[in-house]
């Protein structure tokens, strides 16, 4: 398959994407600081994606993109900046709804939303080529090319992230006056948190818990490269 048009589309489509969503939300969303913090708080949380990439998750992108260095691509910034925050704003928008659920029923609706959100990107960004799993077809979800623990992890990252929105918009109610870098900063700290957690998590379950070696499917430049945790 000619994939360079899906590459391009992801690539660019991220730039722009994150551009626009960053004009609406200071111009249409102006007066909700807690949308801007997150949409900032997730852009800079990228460099998670680098650890995930070469030691857990173990995956890697088409050779088509733009690299930041060796081979991390330059839009990862402004894919976290649209991919996590869609689904976390969007999920701000039912938070009445959620919260008339119990809090158990509500926790798994959350998980099962982020869960499908990122296995529907998941699904379409394998099958046109945008990246690739280090892992053997018995891994994979039936009619994928995606690993269950993939959409698993990464549902639990975005609900993590929804729960820390939801914190910050009761910090703002509770002080109005705080100022946008301090809301900001308590935000994003946060937002860090729950990436090492579940980072941690992640490499443990997929090193020592199944105990993967992805060197038999990974790219020749990965296996040389000495990124190896064995």
């Amino acid at each position: 398959m000619n994939n360079g048009f899906f590459i391009q589309l992801f690539q660019y489509g991220s730039f722009v994407g994150a551009l626009v969503m960053c004009i609406l939300l200071f111009t249409r969303f102006k007066n909700e600081r807690v949308y801007q913090w997150i949409f900032f708080a997730a852009m800079l949380s990228f460099p998670f994606e680098w650890f995930a990439d070469n030691y857990w998750m173990y995956y890697n992108y088409h050779s088509g993109f733009n690299n930041m260095f060796g081979h991390f691509p330059l839009f990862l910034p402004f894919a976290w900046a649209w991919f996590f925050p869609l689904i976390v704003l969007g999920l701000m928008t039912q938070e009445e709804k959620l919260k008339k659920l119990p809090k158990p029923l509500s926790v798994l609706v959350v998980f099962l939303i982020c869960f499908v959100w990122d296995f529907i990107v998941e699904v379409l960004a394998c099958k046109a080529g945008i990246w690739v799993y280090w892992w053997p077809e018995s891994a994979f979800m039936p009619f994928t090319e995606v690993p269950i623990w993939i959409p698993v992890f990464t549902g639990l990252y975005s609900a993590g992230y929804y729960y820390v929105a939801t914190w910050a918009k009761k910090r703002l109610a509770d002080d109005p006056g705080v100022s946008w870098a301090r809301g900001f900063f308590s935000t994003y700290w946060r937002f860090l948190v729950v990436g090492l957690v579940f980072g941690l998590i992640g490499f443990i379950f997929i090193n020592y818990i199944i105990g993967h070696d992805p060197a038999s499917w990974a790219p020749v430049w990965w296996v040389k490269s000495g990124l190896l945790v064995y």
